[in-house]
């Protein structure tokens, strides 16, 4: 997370984008958090795992392209 401000300023995205970038992305990480707890108790939680996995690749991916806010 310490990491991800400087990498975007040298994409080419302005400080004060990227830092609410990260507001958003750690917001974010708060709500699936909990969500994914949630779902914890009423789903296998191998499932969840896989899931969680698999939307950690589509977010490095999405950052290590992004241009643009």
């Amino acid at each position: 997370m310490v990491l991800i401000v400087p990498y975007l300023e040298s994409v080419g995205i302005p400080r004060q984008e990227a830092a609410l970038g990260v507001t958003l992305l750690s917001s974010l990480s708060v709500i699936g958090r909990l969500g994914f707890g949630w779902l914890g108790g009423r789903m296998p939680k191998r499932y969840l795992l896989a899931a969680s996995y698999g939307l950690v690749a589509v977010g490095a991916l999405l950052i290590a392209f992004v241009t643009q806010f």
